[in-house]
């Protein structure tokens, strides 16, 4: 226990509250195909969510992605197969590694079109080592269902050849644009500009 003096005529004393209890792992968390939804845009955009998930990419630091992929081991515990299992948390609040349980707690964002976990507020490793199953893909996606969308931010292996079109951002996030059959032209390399162009652009 404390004791304190007596305190003067006018004399106050300030007492610094004890920061909040962090996260409790495995407690209940909103599942990332919740918050990625069958839309381009999350169905909770704007609200404070709370995930636990394994790190299946870690990208942390200035120079990087300054953030970490998560999936969830549980693939589609909704029953909705057109739901993303992975999600984008932008911190580097805590060090993470790929393989830990982490359960983080933020805000529901989009940046550039990916589903995001930002103003982070707490990040906890649960558990070191995890597994999760990549999910086996094919290209070309369905533009009809939007199917990319389905596996945005997960672990996947693509059993097929593949062909490098654009490796602008290689040396700044490791990153490379692929494609099935050939390489990916610009439309007016192989018809005119204008309608024909277009059309191969929409193809």
């Amino acid at each position: 226990g404390h004791s304190f003096g007596s305190l003067n005529p006018g004399q106050s004393f300030t007492f610094a509250l004890p920061p909040p209890p962090v996260a409790t792992c495995g407690q209940p968390a909103t599942s990332i195909s919740q918050i990625q939804g069958t839309g381009d845009v999350s169905p909770l955009l704007g609200q404070v969510h709370t995930v636990e998930a394994v790190v299946v990419g870690d990208f942390q630091g200035g120079a990087s992605l300054n953030g970490f992929f998560v999936q969830e081991q549980q693939v589609d515990q909704d029953a909705i197969v057109s739901t993303s299992e992975g999600l984008f948390v932008a911190s580097s609040l805590v060090d993470v590694a790929v393989g830990d349980v982490v359960r983080v707690s933020g805000v529901v964002s989009e940046s550039s079109g990916l589903t995001t976990l930002s103003s982070v507020s707490s990040l906890d490793v649960c558990a070191t080592n995890a597994t999760v199953l990549p999910t086996l893909v094919h290209l070309p996606f369905d533009p009809a269902t939007n199917n990319a969308e389905w596996f945005e931010g997960m672990q996947v292996v693509l059993p097929q050849t593949l062909t490098v079109s654009e490796n602008y951002n290689l040396g700044r996030y490791g990153e490379v644009v692929v494609s099935s059959g050939n390489r990916l032209m610009i439309p007016t390399q192989v018809a005119l500009p204008g309608a024909p162009a277009l059309a191969v652009k929409a193809q």
